[in-house]
């Protein structure tokens, strides 16, 4: 089976990151901090998952180190993120925003540990995630 993290799995739009953040259920599995919550899927949407990556600037100051982080974060992710499509409702979206919290870069055998816990945990949760209508 071939993954894909594809445009379409990019959360973009400012009223979801608002909820997202506002009313999303909270992980924090060392050097990755997430926010996961469930959202009404739209007809037209084809997607069942939305990412967000942030690197923030004040713990990594240089860009490139910021990218090198980003492309093994969302790398791990999507060679993990497979492992919630069973466990998803068919009607919803899970929203994900993941923040790195480390001051250092980290290999990305460590990211990759990190974000396999994040989703075995967010399925052991996905029953309990807070759900929000458009």
């Amino acid at each position: 089976m071939k993954y894909f993290l594809r445009k379409n799995n990019r959360l973009t739009l400012q009223h979801q990151v608002d909820l997202l953040f506002s009313h999303g259920y909270g992980y924090f599995i060392y050097p990755i901090r997430a926010k996961v919550l469930l959202y009404d899927r739209n007809i037209d949407e084809d997607t069942w998952f939305k990412v967000m990556v942030v690197v923030p600037k004040r713990h990594v100051k240089k860009s490139s180190s910021r990218n090198l982080i980003k492309r093994r974060i969302k790398e791990s992710f999507r060679v993990a993120i497979h492992s919630l499509k069973g466990s998803c409702p068919s009607n919803k979206i899970i929203l994900i925003a993941i923040s790195f919290v480390s001051g250092d870069i980290k290999p990305y055998d460590r990211i990759k540990v990190s974000i396999e816990k994040l989703m075995n945990e967010i399925e052991n949760d996905i029953e309990k995630l807070k759900s929000i209508k458009d």
